[in-house]
This record gives C-alpha cells, structure tokens and sequence, in this order.
C-alpha cells in the first residue's frame, strides 16, 4: 500500500491593508512512515543544555531511502542528533518550527532544506537550548520513505 505526504508553505504578506498569499506544496508517495512523538521530563535549571533522555525505538537504516521529513520541537529550542549512538548532528529546532523536506525528486523542497537523516539511527537524542528551565519538551518526527530490500 503506497503512503503519501504532503509537506507544504504557506507564506502571507500584508502591507497597506493589502494580503497576498501563496501555498507551496510537494507530495511524496513512499512504501513505509516511521513516526514518533516523545515527551521528555521537565527541564530543571535555567541553563542547562544536558543533552535530555535519548528517544529509542526510532531506527532507521539508510537515510538515502528517506522521501519526506517533517521534524518539530515543541515548548525549547534544541538540537538533535541521531546515528548508532545518538550523537550525529541533525539540525537545531527553534520551538514549534517544524523542518520540513521532501525529495522532490532530487531538487529539494523546501530550498535550502537538505535530507538530514542518519544512516544506521537507532536513537535520538534532544540537547536543549539555554532559559528552557521548566520547560517539558516534545518532540515530533515523522518519515516517509521506501525501504531496502
């Protein structure tokens, strides 16, 4: 059963009472999706960047089978790394922005936006950003891809 996602943009100007708006989108079309939502513990001090629990049960073999990407971090900035121990830099989260990409066949959607999965992944790990303290984050990854035989 083929599976499809849709990553799209949208983008609004306003300026002299006058709204202009655009919606960009690529669909991908995949044999297989790994999904994840996790919620860390609450933060505890003000500055701490420790790097928080590692998220297991994502694993993800080849990072060139990946057709879609959507990634958010919600409640902190962060970073997040993966690979076979969780130590891989993926990319830096600013608080409920998502990272967005899809193949597109091979041009890269959204611009600028690169495939950014590890191959050989079987954790990830969140290293939260400085003034989080209280915060509880969540973090959301969803994959779309075809895998290898």
């Amino acid at each position: 059963m083929a599976i499809s996602h849709t990553n799209a943009i949208r983008y609004k100007y306003t300026g002299n009472s006058v709204t202009e708006q655009k919606e960009i989108s690529v669909t991908e079309t995949g044999a297989a999706e790994l999904n994840i939502s996790h919620t860390f513990a609450a933060i505890s001090s003000e500055n701490d960047t420790t790097a928080l629990d590692e998220v297991t049960g994502f694993d993800f073999d080849d990072a060139s089978t990946a057709l879609s990407i959507y990634i958010r971090l919600d409640n902190c900035d962060g970073a997040l790394a993966g690979g076979a121990t969780g130590t891989d830099a993926m990319c830096t989260l600013k608080d409920g922005v998502p990272y967005v990409w899809s193949k597109n066949g091979g041009v890269n959607f959204p611009t600028g936006a690169t495939n950014i999965m590890v191959t050989d992944t079987e954790k990830l790990i969140v290293t939260p950003s400085a003034n989080a303290a209280g915060a509880v984050p969540v973090l959301t990854v969803k994959v779309l891809y075809n895998p290898t035989p």
